[in-house]
């Protein structure tokens, strides 16, 4: 079976995540891909935190991209010391599951396709936040494989072979969010090649947990949409190039829609099951019930 399997680089950029660069790389020494079939590149983006101190704990090729502030600069740095003949992507913040690589190359011996995406599913949390970002499917990659008129994926779980940046290029660095679009699109523009969407090769992403993270997300999600509708006009057809007014009143509608969704959590029971159905709710998300009313500038239980 492991004479079948490719060599695969495992591309890791990190940027002042000492609360989840241990558990994410636990679960990457947990997978059951053969050990000797893959190499963890884990690659410093200017940490000022314990980042590269708790990565050195691991078994890891440990580079660092001290020029440019980027994660897709990070990346970068990454393939070029790759030396698998797939060259694999997640995120820091995310969990894979065991399978989650032998899953992702699956078709990698057919011609007919250069990318590879698995599938993202959120990482179990309290926060409404989260919540609200789970139910809405904010990082599914199925929802993103069905744009139109050109399918794309995020690096929280996507696959390349080497010889697709041997033809179009790396990731373009001076972009701050949206160069997982970029990439996917300039392949499918620029070769042959298409995507193939492995669902079974699962990682779990945690999402934003507070309005502020959550606001900042968003904003840049505003500035990488901008940017691509100037490089990719066809891609966005009918569609006006947002002014900061706009994505902040986007970032508004959807601070407001995670508020909506967390009130109708807690007073649904109420209508439902009365006063000590609403009594169990309140009990069971206290904690979601102090972020939202956080969100108001109160303090409960301090």
């Amino acid at each position: 079976m492991s004479q079948d399997l490719p060599r695969v680089s495992i591309i890791l950029p990190v940027w002042n995540e000492e609360k989840t660069i241990c558990s994410c790389l636990e679960s990457l020494f947990s997978l059951t891909y053969p050990r000797g079939l893959f190499e963890i590149i884990v690659i410093d983006n200017r940490s000022t935190d314990r980042t590269v101190e708790l990565a050195r704990r691991f078994d890891v090729r440990l580079l660092s991209e001290p020029h440019i502030q980027s994660a897709y600069a990070a990346r970068n740095r990454g393939i070029q010391a790759a030396t698998g003949r797939i060259i694999a992507f997640t995120d820091s913040d995310c969990v894979t599951e065991p399978e989650w690589l032998t899953e992702l190359v699956k078709g990698h011996e057919d011609q007919e396709y250069g990318c590879f995406v698995g599938e993202v599913d959120p990482y179990p949390s309290d926060s409404p936040v989260a919540r609200y970002l789970d139910e809405y499917g904010s990082l599914r990659q199925k929802k993103f494989l069905d744009e139109i008129p050109m399918p794309y994926a995020v690096t929280a779980n996507l696959a390349f072979h080497r010889k697709v940046f041997s033809e179009i290029g790396l990731f373009d660095q001076t972009m701050r969010s949206g160069g997982d679009n970029d990439i996917c699109w300039r392949m499918q523009m620029q070769t042959s090649w298409k995507i193939r969407y492995n669902p079974r090769a699962l990682v779990r992403h945690r999402y934003r947990e507070n309005i502020s993270g959550l606001c900042r997300q968003y904003y840049g999600y505003g500035q990488g949409i901008s940017r691509l509708m100037t490089m990719y006009p066809s891609n966005f057809p009918n569609t006006e190039y947002p002014s900061r007014l706009a994505i902040a009143r986007q970032v508004f509608i959807t601070v407001t829609n995670v508020m909506i969704y967390q009130f109708c959590r807690v007073v649904k029971p109420l209508l439902r099951e009365g006063h000590q159905g609403f009594r169990v709710a309140c009990k069971r998300n206290y904690t979601s019930i102090k972020d939202l009313a956080y969100i108001f500038g109160l303090r409960i239980g301090e």
